[in-house]
């Protein structure tokens, strides 16, 4: 007796085998481009350093190219990370867009100010007001590079 799965693989044409492999492929580039733009707005390190992700398509290339190398070696190569409940998710998302634009108008601010301030605002929408202080003082030594400074004046 066969597995019908074995089965109806075994029937197919090469092109109904070719089109579900690809999209299988796609499917999982999805996932791993939605996990890292999640990942991602969810960090102050990447945001203060990086600056805030506006949307999954900013990661889908790279999580193409690893979804393909997943297909040829078979293997699991992105392992999906996060812990951040989906509701704050979305509050973070909404409010990392509304500061993007807000900071991409003003010409005054520098590139390390954008950051920052995007930074601010991901702590800000996570902990729904609630900061630490450590953390703000984190995002802003990572902003502006200024935590090799404090070593060298700590040491």
């Amino acid at each position: 007796m066969t597995n019908t799965t074995t089965a109806k693989t075994r029937n197919q044409s090469p092109v109904v085998a070719r089109r579900k492999m690809m999209r299988s492929i796609v499917k999982r580039a999805n996932v791993i481009a939605k996990n890292a733009y999640n990942v991602h707005n969810s960090s102050i390190d990447r945001i203060a350093a990086h600056g805030a992700a506006t949307s999954k398509n900013e990661f889908l290339s790279i999580a193409m190219t690893i979804a393909w190398k997943e297909q040829k070696t078979g293997q699991e190569i992105y392992k999906i990370q996060g812990n951040i409940p989906r509701k704050s998710m979305q509050d973070i998302h909404k409010a990392l867009k509304s500061k993007i634009t807000q900071t991409n108008k003003d010409t005054q601010l520098t590139k390390s100010d954008r950051y920052h301030e995007q930074a601010r605002t991901m702590i800000l929408a996570r902990n729904a007001g609630k900061h630490d202080e450590s953390d703000m003082q984190l995002a802003y030594n990572i902003a502006y590079k200024s935590s090799d400074n404090l070593y060298a004046l700590s040491a």
